[in-house]
């Protein structure tokens, strides 16, 4: 999860699936970028990678003791 566009297109999966499941709207998820502003896409795929790699982290720390 290196490349920036990585974390664009997870946060561009996790607001569609956020609309999908939690909103009950339909939306295309070709047409969720007319909708949405990409630096929202930007900051959740960031704060999601965030989370990945520090659970990652621990979980490592955790099964070498």
């Amino acid at each position: 999860m290196s490349s920036p566009g990585n974390f664009y297109n997870l946060g561009k999966i996790a607001v569609w699936l956020w609309c999908r499941l939690i909103k009950k709207k339909k939306i295309k998820y070709s047409d969720i970028i007319f909708l949405y502003s990409g630096w929202l896409f930007w900051i959740v795929g960031l704060g999601i990678g965030v989370l990945i790699i520090v659970c990652g982290y621990f979980l490592l720390i955790r099964l070498e003791n």
